[in-house]
């Protein structure tokens, strides 16, 4: 039995209110989201949860997230049913990320898949071993705006989506 995760190769700014897409998979020591412990996704597995971290947002920003996991760049053929209004909670800011200098405020989550989530993946997908992760970040309702580093953005650091192959059990 084998247990990793696949997660994203680079650090995307998302804009607020505008689906963004980004790549999960296996990285690579040349990758600036590159975590050692990553491992391709198999064939057919089941998905436990789904962890999303976001730097440089505001302490005072509420936001949420809209996810969708896709097998195709496209988005048009689902991995998972899209989860809405995912509201993000306040990290731990313990100074320093590898390289990146002083971390901002971090805004977090931990999505769960549900009991025993199998997949198996389709013909149709994009490339083997990886998903696409299709995510929108927005203020939550009556929050006000939400400040990032770039104005109207926040930073995905780490989108990790964690898998498990039970071997036919």
């Amino acid at each position: 039995m084998a247990q990793g995760f696949i997660k994203n190769k680079t650090k995307p700014t998302c804009n607020l209110n505008v689906w963004q897409r980004v790549k999960l998979h296996q990285t690579v020591s040349s990758d600036a989201g590159h975590d050692s412990r990553s491992r391709a996704l198999p064939s057919a597995a089941s998905l436990s949860h789904l962890d999303l971290v976001f730097d440089n947002v505001s302490s005072s920003s509420a936001i949420m997230v809209n996810v969708a996991l896709m097998f195709d760049e496209g988005g048009q053929d689902p991995l998972a049913n899209r989860i809405n209004n995912v509201k993000l909670k306040s990290g731990i800011d313990w100074g320093t990320e590898s390289g990146d200098g002083p971390d901002g405020n971090v805004k977090l989550a931990c999505i769960g898949m549900g009991e025993r989530f199998f997949f198996t993946a389709p013909s149709t997908q994009t490339e083997s071993g990886a998903v696409y992760l299709f995510v929108k970040v927005a203020p939550q309702p009556g929050s006000g705006t939400v400040s990032g580093e770039t104005g109207n953005s926040v930073v995905l650091r780490t989108a990790r989506l964690h898998w498990r192959d039970n071997d036919g059990k």
